[in-house]
């Protein structure tokens, strides 16, 4: 595991486990985007 990489555009070289990682990072992200998003709009 982890011989073969491919390009992420903003990140390098990544092997499957580090996309994998980027991913739930990623995703984690969006998230907390989200509940602050809707914090917010609840005071409008």
């Amino acid at each position: 595991l982890g011989t073969y990489k491919t390009q992420h555009p903003a990140l390098g070289m990544l092997n499957a486990k580090e996309w994998f990682h980027s991913l739930e990072m990623h995703s984690r992200h969006h998230l907390n985007q989200k509940v602050e998003l809707e914090a917010l709009s609840a005071h409008v």
